[in-house]
């Protein structure tokens, strides 16, 4: 297989990284920066420039990756779906991902965006909850997705208790939009920074100190909230995990204060030693135990996930770009002429690729299930 990828910066490094290591398919990358990597054959190429990129209809793509920034993507689908590849994004903004679902419907050619980290890999945990709730014939009630990127080992005398690993441009996104979710059976918009959960307990082997916090974040759910609505889910959404009082800080530089994404960036410190926090809870309602019982029963199931950093890589590297990589090569045997969404990434031959990869190395994945 060819692939094509565009954006080789932070995350797009690690995807080039993945894919020449662990697999045996051919890649060309595209950056308007050299790269010191001679393993792939590489072009210069600027985003403002896709008019001198006539010749690339000619190489001959099975599919395009991006990994350039949420709002370069359409230029890089419009390329990819003009000629029929499949095209794939890290997606994390909802007016982009749903421009570019519309071009895979106007021109009959397959697109699946929000790939990442969340949304991406957290939303396929919440397909494989769901899964096996299917299994026992039960929908679920409540999904709830969450997901952070967290100091390994914080400064207590940080007041943010937060580093930045990532686009601080795509934090402020994520920390300013509405978001949206499942209430009641229906789509709701809500205000980001809201929907404060507080003291959630974790392995004291994953997070430090043992508590986190969750509240409301704009593109984690992604196209997680129709498909669950669609399955009679009632509940479903997506929060950010943060060390305790984060959430308080952030609102008032923000929502109080104002702050740009270029000021935001003098705020938090730059990365040191980072883990990931993957974490899905569900709770179901089983119709079969009263019969037997006499009264109802809730079903709660809790998958939580760690990644780590390593010498060469951030966790938050590590987890975007092969929870990406992984649902690609999971999901392009299923590619059709209309945008893809979670329930087509093979969730088995997604662990596989994990594996495979060594995203998860030797860190703790915790499962309960117990009624």
């Amino acid at each position: 297989m060819k692939i094509a990828l565009f954006g080789v910066g932070q995350m797009g490094s690690c995807i080039a990284h993945l894919i020449s290591t662990y697999t045996d398919h051919e890649l060309v990358t595209f950056d308007k920066e050299q790269v010191a990597d001679n393993d792939h054959e590489h072009v210069l190429y600027d985003a403002s420039e896709h008019h001198k990129l006539n010749r690339f209809a000619g190489k001959n793509f099975n599919i395009v990756l991006s990994s350039l920034p949420y709002f370069c993507n359409e230029s890089v689908a419009n390329l990819a779906t003009a000629i029929g590849i499949p095209y794939f994004d890290l997606g994390g903004s909802v007016e982009y991902s749903e421009k570019i679902k519309q071009l895979s419907i106007e021109r009959g050619s397959p697109v699946f965006t929000d790939l990442g980290l969340a949304p991406g890999w957290a939303n396929i945990m919440a397909e494989e909850a769901y899964e096996f709730f299917q299994d026992l014939d039960i929908t679920p009630y409540e999904i709830k997705m969450r997901c952070g990127g967290l100091p390994q080992y914080p400064d207590p005398s940080d007041p943010f208790m937060y580093y930045t690993t990532w686009s601080t441009e795509g934090l402020w996104n994520e920390y300013m939009d509405d978001c949206e979710i499942v209430h009641s059976g229906e789509i709701e918009s809500v205000e980001s920074l809201y929907g404060l959960e507080q003291d959630i307990s974790f392995d004291y082997n994953m997070v430090w100190g043992g508590k986190l916090e969750a509240f409301y974040t704009s593109g984690g759910a992604s196209h997680s909230l129709a498909l669950m609505k669609n399955r009679g889910v009632r509940e479903c959404s997506y929060k950010t995990l943060r060390y305790p009082g984060h959430r308080k800080l952030v609102h008032h530089l923000l929502k109080d204060r104002h702050l740009e994404a270029d000021e935001l960036q003098n705020v938090f410190r730059q990365y040191k030693t980072d883990t990931v926090i993957l974490d899905v809870v569900v709770r179901a309602w089983n119709s079969d135990i009263p019969a037997s019982r006499g009264y109802k029963v809730d079903l709660d199931y809790r998958k939580t996930i760690q990644i780590s950093s390593t010498k060469d890589f951030s966790a938050m590297q590590l987890a975007t770009s092969g929870g990406f990589l992984a649902a690609v090569l999971a999901s392009s045997q299923s590619t059709g002429n209309s945008p893809m969404d979670y329930s087509q990434v093979d969730t088995g031959k997604f662990y596989m690729w994990i594996d495979k990869m060594n995203i998860l190395q030797k860190n703790k994945v915790e499962e309960k299930t117990y009624v």
